[in-house]
């Protein structure tokens, strides 16, 4: 999986954008991107990318990974399309939630 593009023609880098800001259950992760100085102090953070809102934390094997932040309207797409990839070859819940995990987060969602 591979970030917006595979979130669809319909969603662009504007317009996931735009959609992170009008998200009311994501509205503390943007305020605590705000505060740069918290960054270097934490093991999950979250930050601004050019514009999108990511959430950096420590995979399973203890690498800093970046994870998109994604609202409400959009968490049902991701999770058809981490259960549909070509690659995913139907492995089950656990190996489907991971394979989004190391790309995708939102409140409410662990691996």
């Amino acid at each position: 999986m591979k970030l917006i593009k595979n979130l669809g023609d319909d969603v662009t880098r504007e317009k996931l954008v735009t959609l992170q800001q009008q998200d009311t259950s994501l509205a503390k992760f943007l305020k605590e991107a705000e505060q740069t100085q918290i960054i270097e102090k934490s093991d999950v953070y979250f930050k601004m990318k050019e514009g999108i809102l990511y959430r950096y934390c420590k995979n399973f094997e203890g690498r800093e990974i970046s994870q998109v932040v994604i609202r409400k309207g959009l968490r049902e797409k991701v999770m058809i399309m981490g259960h549909d990839a070509v690659t995913s070859g139907h492995q089950g819940r656990k190996k489907t939630k991971g394979r989004i995990w190391r790309e995708f987060w939102w409140p409410e969602f662990g691996a």
